[in-house]
């Protein structure tokens, strides 16, 4: 029979029916039918709820079944597993790229990824690296959820260790059938021994789980000092015969992963967002377009729904994790008194901290939780604190943070509230981007004084933090998008956007002697010297040729002229001590250039017309005006002059004619040098070139 044919009849007598119809009859049926479906609505759900809760159940089961400890307690894995968007993953590190958002090399589903490196054969090793935030505890639980949905013939073993427990050896060597199950081990920056020494703690950690038939491990990117330091191979020499061409150690797979497409976006918004709700998917769109830790690490995503119900305004990374941890305390107020409790949760953070080598992991006994409530004369009872979202208890009844970087949140936020044992030790990489992001997001009183005291007073050389940007790369292609993240004026990450402007006078000095200033910035491990055009009568005297851009010193330090970030940096000190002594309207040197052009800059009044460029010679050309406002009365613009082709030179091209003013800077520790240079009465540069380039 064509069922098609047999539906006509039917179709035709339901249109026949409401066409015939009154008004009243139809809303009145209609009212009935959404009344009967709105019965079920309730009980759908909670049957959903039950189904995922069933599930989260399992996955825990079967976790708990490898290794004998259940490391992750049911609502932390429903969580993992409900709503996952899929990342993408790259072999190339993303933190590369000035923007993560416009990162564009090839990407692939980090899914696929991991299933072609499990079946490519036995001894793999995939090491899949991320910051803070991205989702890497919550990709190793996905890929078990995955595993545990196949069919019982086609599911592989596996077993998932946190690495930073103290019992994670332990562990992995409970493990029975080794040679047939994949190990999943998650955070090895978490690992307290990997901290003191990564290279040999891999190598045990490698040296346990030799025997297992793959492995796949996860840290964050930035616990390592830089891509020389990732390992690439196990340090453990694979056993059984050999390909030709094989590596006579295991090879690590290093993956990356990325932060979510746009698609991917529009897919999480559409899953938070009803399909009616179209303003409200318009206004997540706006928010994740201006705040870029959205889209880079997707536990802050799941702020989204929090966000969209209220009219703040955010845009640093500082503000992000202050919004979350509020929202945590008003939603316990009805239990504890939220300062309190806030004041409580830093205690308890800095205890886990500071105590992590000692406990071999960053987690709390219930009795150290005890004690620490009592020796801070909270009123707060402990089963109270234990039972709340932020902390949760392990097998071994160990209380943890549910996420790192919360515990890294309060730390700073203990630190910047007056606990200064916090700068008496080394800091993670997400404690620094933190404590930068408080600086350029509190501006009042309170917060600039306690910025001061941390700077000047306490000192920060314990923490690692300084100095921030290890080095400036000269650019490679002179264009207006260039210039914008130089300085800090496109949507990259914070962590790039260096130090606060109004912490400038405390982590710099300048010095001034006869026509000559250096200007010293700590925490960027910068030294600049420049003429005082403030003295000079005649700037033509003092302009050079641009091929002479290397110096030697006294003491045969090398320096070079700076890269346009850099001269940013060296105006922002400027004006923090009030010493200007860069002359208006004439361009200086950088040391960017491409193939065919090279940069310049130009400080201009605020008042005068930024196109007026006629009085540059040999070609001069405007990439960016008010590229930065320095001040109210000054400004920066960006130029290029082009390259001639010389006859000597054949088809290379360099400047013949082009002269301008001139900076230069030295790379390294900028406050040792101060110290030592802020009492030498002579520390004036050679005036003589040592190559050209």
């Amino acid at each position: 029979m064509d069922i098609s044919v047999d539906l006509l009849p039917q179709a035709a007598r339901i249109v026949k029916y409401v066409t015939t119809q009154p008004l009243w009859v139809l809303i009145t049926e209609a009212t009935v039918i959404l009344g009967t479906a709105a019965k079920w609505v309730k009980p759908i759900a909670r049957f959903v709820e039950w189904a995922h809760g069933r599930r989260a159940i399992a996955i825990a089961e079967s976790l708990k079944r490898m290794t004998h400890v259940a490391s992750f307690n049911d609502a932390e894995i429903r969580e993992a597993v409900q709503q996952y968007i899929t990342p993408d993953a790259s072999n190339v590190d993303p933190t590369d790229d000035d923007d993560l958002r416009d990162f564009a090399s090839v990407r692939e589903g980090i899914f696929a990824v991991v299933e072609r490196a499990l079946s490519a054969g036995s001894s793999a090793r995939l090491l899949i690296l991320a910051d803070s935030g991205m989702g890497k505890t919550t990709l190793l639980l996905n890929i078990f959820a995955r595993e545990l949905k196949k069919p019982a013939k086609r599911r592989r073993e596996m077993a998932l260790v946190p690495l930073g427990r103290a019992d994670a050896d332990e562990q992995i060597k409970a493990v029975t059938d080794k040679r047939n199950t994949i190990l999943l081990l998650d955070a090895l920056d978490e690992d307290t021994q990997a901290i003191d020494d990564h290279k040999l703690r891999l190598q045990q950690i490698m040296g346990l789980s030799a025997d297992f038939k793959s492995v796949i491990m996860t840290c964050r990117t930035q616990f390592f000092a830089n891509d020389k330091t990732i390992p690439t191979t196990s340090g453990v020499a694979r056993v059984g015969p050999k390909k030709a061409g094989t590596q006579g150690s295991q090879h690590f797979q290093r993956m990356y992963l990325l932060p979510f497409t746009p698609r991917q976006i529009d897919e999480y918004l559409r899953t938070i967002t009803p399909w009616y709700g179209l303003r409200k998917r318009r206004r997540a769109h706006h928010l994740v377009a201006r705040i870029p830790e959205l889209t880079v690490r997707p536990m802050l995503l799941g702020l989204l729904p929090d966000l969209l119900r209220r009219e703040d305004e955010f845009s640093e990374l500082w503000d992000l994790y202050h919004f979350m941890v509020d929202s945590w305390l008003m939603r316990e107020s009805h239990w504890i008194e939220p300062q309190e409790l806030l004041g409580v949760s830093k205690k308890v953070a800095v205890d886990i901290y500071l105590n992590r080598y000692a406990r071999r992991s960053e987690r709390l006994s219930l009795d150290d939780l005890a004690v620490l409530l009592e020796r801070s004369s909270s009123s707060i009872e402990t089963w109270k604190l234990t039972g709340r979202s932020l902390l949760n208890r392990d097998s071994a009844g160990n209380y943890k943070f549910a996420h790192r970087s919360i515990m890294e949140f309060l730390f700073v936020a203990a630190l910047v509230g007056g606990s200064d044992e916090c700068a008496s030790v080394m800091w993670t990489d997400m404690m620094r981007d933190l404590f930068l992001s408080w600086g350029r997001s509190a501006s009042d009183e309170a917060s600039l004084a306690r910025a001061q005291c941390l700077l000047e007073q306490i000192g920060l050389s314990d923490t690692g933090i300084f100095p921030i940007v290890e080095t400036y790369e000269p650019a490679t292609r002179i264009e207006a998008q260039w210039v914008r993240r130089a300085v800090g004026r496109s949507t990259d990450m914070r962590a790039k956007a260096g130090i606060p402007t109004a912490w400038r006078k405390w982590t710099s000095r300048v010095i001034e002697r006869q026509n000559v200033v250096r200007a010293y910035e700590f925490s960027e491990g910068l030294v600049w010297q420049c003429v005082d055009m403030r003295t000079t009568p005649d700037p033509e005297v003092f302009r050079v040729h641009r091929k002479e851009d290397q110096y030697l010193d006294r003491k045969h330090c090398e320096w070079t002229r700076p890269t346009l970030a850099e001269f940013y940096s060296l105006t922002q000190v400027l004006v923090a001590h009030d010493a200007f002594p860069l002359h208006e309207d004439d361009l200086y040197w950088l040391r960017d250039e491409d193939t065919q052009n090279l940069a310049m800059a130009r400080l201009r009044r605020t008042g005068k017309e930024p196109a007026a460029v006629a009085e540059f010679r040999d070609g001069a050309r405007l990439i960016v005006a008010n590229v930065a406002s320095i001040t109210e009365d000054w400004a920066l613009d960006v130029y290029a002059v082009p390259k001639v082709q010389g006859r000597a030179q054949g088809r290379q091209h360099y400047p013949v004619a082009t002269m301008a003013l001139q900076v230069v800077v030295w790379r390294g520790r900028a406050e040792d040098r101060w110290t030592t240079e802020a009492r030498d009465p002579d520390w004036s540069m050679r005036n003589q070139a040592s190559r050209s380039r």
